[in-house]
């Protein structure tokens, strides 16, 4: 998939295209909300979805990592351990830029403090969890079928 960048407009922190919203597939903005803007998302990220084996074999590996090192409570964990870990250095960040409680673009919302933001970033995240599991047994060529899959 190429090299990943931006994630600081990532889970949920961002104004545009709906990247707020917890719900959807990126691979679609180009054909709802960015519609003008065909550099977003590759082409072929939706020419994949098309092949019903790839999408079964997503499908089995997001369950598969769901139920091992993706639970919540695994990345929850994280969350916190890294939490931790920033503590000393975020009182610095936000010493230098004065941000919390302040809109930045391209943020969709903000915290007051650095707790609020790591709960915003838990809360994002567990209900895009949410979604996507309720949404990866029918990806892609797997929409048609509109059949459970099986537990991995």
């Amino acid at each position: 998939m190429g090299p990943p960048w931006d994630y600081n407009h990532a889970y949920g922190n961002a104004n545009y295209c709906h990247g707020w919203e917890s719900n959807g597939w990126v691979y679609t903005i180009n054909k709802t909300y960015c519609i003008d803007d065909g550099s977003h998302v590759p082409f072929w990220w939706e020419r994949l979805l098309e092949d019903r084996e790839f999408c079964i074999a997503l499908r089995n590996r997001w369950q598969t990592l769901r139920q091992t090192e993706w639970t919540y409570q695994n990345i929850e964990t994280s969350i916190n351990q890294n939490a931790v870990w920033l503590e000393e250095a975020q009182g610095r960040n936000f010493e230098r830029w004065p941000v919390l409680g302040q809109y930045v673009w391209p943020n969709y919302q903000w915290g007051a403090t650095y707790a609020e933001e790591v709960a915003l970033l838990k809360d994002w995240l567990q209900a895009r969890l949410a979604w996507m599991d309720a949404n990866i047994p029918t990806i892609g060529a797997l929409q048609c079928e509109g059949v459970p899959s099986p537990t991995v």
